[in-house]
Protein backbone atom coordinates (compact mmCIF):
# COMPACT_ATOMS: atom_id res chain seq x y z
CA UNK A 1 0.00 0.00 0.00
CA UNK A 2 1.65 3.54 -1.13
CA UNK A 3 0.74 6.26 0.40
CA UNK A 4 0.02 9.49 -1.92
CA UNK A 5 0.76 12.33 -1.11
CA UNK A 6 -1.72 15.14 -1.99
CA UNK A 7 0.15 19.00 -2.68
CA UNK A 8 -1.97 21.73 -1.32
CA UNK A 9 -2.92 24.80 -3.11
CA UNK A 10 -0.75 27.97 -2.70
CA UNK A 11 -2.27 30.80 -0.86
CA UNK A 12 -2.72 33.83 -3.28
CA UNK A 13 -1.29 37.15 -3.21
CA UNK A 14 -4.16 39.48 -3.08
CA UNK A 15 -3.12 42.74 -4.75
CA UNK A 16 -5.39 45.21 -4.28
CA UNK A 17 -5.02 48.03 -6.77
CA UNK A 18 -7.40 51.56 -6.90
CA UNK A 19 -6.22 52.04 -10.14
CA UNK A 20 -4.09 55.51 -9.10
CA UNK A 21 -0.67 56.16 -9.79
CA UNK A 22 0.42 54.00 -7.15
CA UNK A 23 -1.15 50.81 -8.83
CA UNK A 24 1.67 49.63 -11.38
CA UNK A 25 3.72 49.75 -8.50
CA UNK A 26 1.70 47.34 -5.85
CA UNK A 27 1.12 45.12 -9.17
CA UNK A 28 4.31 44.67 -9.98
CA UNK A 29 5.59 44.31 -6.17
CA UNK A 30 3.06 41.77 -5.27
CA UNK A 31 4.18 39.86 -8.41
CA UNK A 32 7.40 39.28 -7.59
CA UNK A 33 6.03 38.70 -3.92
CA UNK A 34 3.96 35.73 -5.67
CA UNK A 35 6.57 34.80 -8.34
CA UNK A 36 9.31 33.93 -5.29
CA UNK A 37 6.98 32.34 -3.58
CA UNK A 38 5.78 30.12 -6.51
CA UNK A 39 2.08 31.19 -5.63
CA UNK A 40 -0.55 32.39 -7.46
CA UNK A 41 -1.54 36.08 -8.50
CA UNK A 42 -4.99 37.66 -7.75
CA UNK A 43 -5.57 41.38 -8.69
CA UNK A 44 -8.83 43.30 -6.95
CA UNK A 45 -10.41 46.68 -7.56
CA UNK A 46 -12.98 47.68 -5.40
CA UNK A 47 -15.41 49.92 -7.41
CA UNK A 48 -16.47 52.82 -5.24
CA UNK A 49 -16.46 55.88 -6.10
CA UNK A 50 -15.11 58.35 -2.98
CA UNK A 51 -16.60 61.55 -1.59
CA UNK A 52 -12.89 62.79 -1.80
CA UNK A 53 -13.07 62.08 -5.60
CA UNK A 54 -16.08 62.27 -7.07
CA UNK A 55 -16.35 61.25 -10.75
CA UNK A 56 -12.85 59.50 -10.71
CA UNK A 57 -14.29 57.14 -12.89
CA UNK A 58 -15.66 59.39 -15.60
CA UNK A 59 -12.75 61.83 -15.94
CA UNK A 60 -11.02 58.66 -17.38
CA UNK A 61 -13.79 57.86 -19.76
CA UNK A 62 -13.10 58.89 -23.45
CA UNK A 63 -17.01 59.33 -24.60
CA UNK A 64 -18.88 61.04 -24.04
CA UNK A 65 -22.03 58.54 -23.20
CA UNK A 66 -23.30 58.38 -19.60
CA UNK A 67 -22.36 55.25 -18.46
CA UNK A 68 -22.53 53.54 -15.33
CA UNK A 69 -19.77 53.79 -12.87
CA UNK A 70 -19.51 50.17 -12.42
CA UNK A 71 -18.90 50.10 -16.39
CA UNK A 72 -16.70 52.52 -16.34
CA UNK A 73 -14.57 51.26 -13.56
CA UNK A 74 -14.53 47.67 -16.27
CA UNK A 75 -13.30 49.88 -18.45
CA UNK A 76 -10.64 50.86 -16.40
CA UNK A 77 -9.43 47.77 -15.16
CA UNK A 78 -9.48 46.04 -18.36
CA UNK A 79 -7.60 48.68 -20.28
CA UNK A 80 -5.20 49.04 -17.14
CA UNK A 81 -4.39 44.84 -17.03
CA UNK A 82 -4.11 44.86 -20.92
CA UNK A 83 -1.15 47.38 -20.38
CA UNK A 84 0.23 45.58 -17.53
CA UNK A 85 0.54 42.26 -19.80
CA UNK A 86 1.78 43.70 -22.37
CA UNK A 87 5.00 45.08 -20.78
CA UNK A 88 5.01 42.16 -18.70
CA UNK A 89 4.26 38.68 -19.25
CA UNK A 90 4.17 37.40 -16.04
CA UNK A 91 1.01 39.27 -15.55
CA UNK A 92 -0.56 36.62 -17.76
CA UNK A 93 -1.42 34.59 -15.57
CA UNK A 94 -3.06 36.58 -12.64
CA UNK A 95 -6.62 36.35 -12.13
CA UNK A 96 -8.77 39.41 -11.65
CA UNK A 97 -11.61 40.20 -9.19
CA UNK A 98 -13.75 42.99 -9.14
CA UNK A 99 -16.50 44.15 -6.86
CA UNK A 100 -18.41 47.23 -5.51
CA UNK A 101 -18.67 48.32 -2.06
CA UNK A 102 -16.23 49.72 0.56
CA UNK A 103 -12.93 49.25 0.15
CA UNK A 104 -12.17 48.33 3.79
CA UNK A 105 -14.74 45.71 3.64
CA UNK A 106 -14.67 44.21 0.34
CA UNK A 107 -10.05 43.89 0.41
CA UNK A 108 -11.00 42.36 3.48
CA UNK A 109 -13.85 39.75 2.54
CA UNK A 110 -12.13 38.85 -0.65
CA UNK A 111 -8.92 38.02 1.41
CA UNK A 112 -10.71 36.06 3.35
CA UNK A 113 -13.17 34.00 0.64
CA UNK A 114 -9.64 33.62 -1.62
CA UNK A 115 -7.60 32.52 1.61
CA UNK A 116 -5.14 34.93 0.41
CA UNK A 117 -1.21 34.74 2.03
CA UNK A 118 -0.62 38.44 1.71
CA UNK A 119 -2.71 41.20 1.05
CA UNK A 120 -0.23 44.26 -0.36
CA UNK A 121 -2.36 47.78 -1.48
CA UNK A 122 -0.71 51.40 -1.73
CA UNK A 123 -1.66 54.08 0.68
CA UNK A 124 -1.64 57.44 -0.78
CA UNK A 125 -0.13 59.28 2.31
CA UNK A 126 -2.24 61.85 3.47
CA UNK A 127 -1.33 63.69 6.29
CA UNK A 128 -3.51 65.47 8.81
CA UNK A 129 -7.06 66.59 8.42
CA UNK A 130 -7.85 64.79 5.33
CA UNK A 131 -6.11 61.24 7.20
CA UNK A 132 -8.57 61.78 10.40
CA UNK A 133 -11.46 62.95 8.82
CA UNK A 134 -11.57 60.27 5.94
CA UNK A 135 -9.39 57.49 7.60
CA UNK A 136 -6.53 55.71 5.57
CA UNK A 137 -8.14 52.37 4.09
CA UNK A 138 -4.56 50.74 3.86
CA UNK A 139 -4.14 51.07 7.34
CA UNK A 140 -7.83 49.97 8.43
CA UNK A 141 -7.16 46.73 6.38
CA UNK A 142 -3.82 46.42 7.56
CA UNK A 143 -5.33 46.96 11.26
CA UNK A 144 -7.92 44.47 10.94
CA UNK A 145 -6.54 41.86 8.43
CA UNK A 146 -6.03 37.83 9.43
CA UNK A 147 -2.85 37.82 6.76
CA UNK A 148 0.00 40.25 6.43
CA UNK A 149 -0.39 43.56 5.02
CA UNK A 150 2.44 44.92 2.17
CA UNK A 151 1.53 48.86 1.79
CA UNK A 152 3.64 49.92 -1.18
CA UNK A 153 4.39 54.06 -1.62
CA UNK A 154 5.14 55.20 -4.85
CA UNK A 155 8.90 54.61 -5.73
CA UNK A 156 12.00 54.53 -3.44
CA UNK A 157 15.64 54.45 -5.63
CA UNK A 158 17.56 51.22 -4.74
CA UNK A 159 14.34 48.80 -3.91
CA UNK A 160 15.77 46.40 -6.30
CA UNK A 161 19.28 46.06 -4.69
CA UNK A 162 17.12 45.88 -1.22
CA UNK A 163 15.19 42.59 -2.70
CA UNK A 164 18.04 41.67 -5.08
CA UNK A 165 15.67 41.78 -7.82
CA UNK A 166 18.63 42.74 -10.40
CA UNK A 167 19.29 38.67 -10.77
CA UNK A 168 15.58 38.92 -12.32
CA UNK A 169 16.04 41.12 -15.91
CA UNK A 170 12.79 42.13 -17.63
CA UNK A 171 12.76 39.46 -20.22
CA UNK A 172 14.47 36.64 -19.47
CA UNK A 173 12.07 34.85 -17.35
CA UNK A 174 9.14 36.95 -17.36
CA UNK A 175 10.24 39.30 -14.43
CA UNK A 176 9.72 42.87 -13.53
CA UNK A 177 13.23 44.17 -14.22
CA UNK A 178 14.50 46.78 -11.44
CA UNK A 179 12.58 49.60 -11.58
CA UNK A 180 12.27 51.89 -8.75
CA UNK A 181 8.67 50.66 -6.27
CA UNK A 182 9.19 51.30 -3.12
CA UNK A 183 7.20 49.40 -0.30
CA UNK A 184 6.44 48.93 3.36
CA UNK A 185 5.16 46.04 5.80
CA UNK A 186 2.44 46.86 8.00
Amino acid sequence: MSAQISETPRKPILAAIDLSAHSEAVLRFAAEFARWGETPLLVLHVIHEPASEPGFYRSHDDSRASLPIDLLARRMMEKFMDDMKQRWPVFQSARVIMVEGLPTQRILEVAEQENAAMIVMSSHGRKNLSRFVMGSVAEKVSRHSEVPVTIVKGFWQGWEQMLELSQYPAGNDGGLGNDNVGFQTA
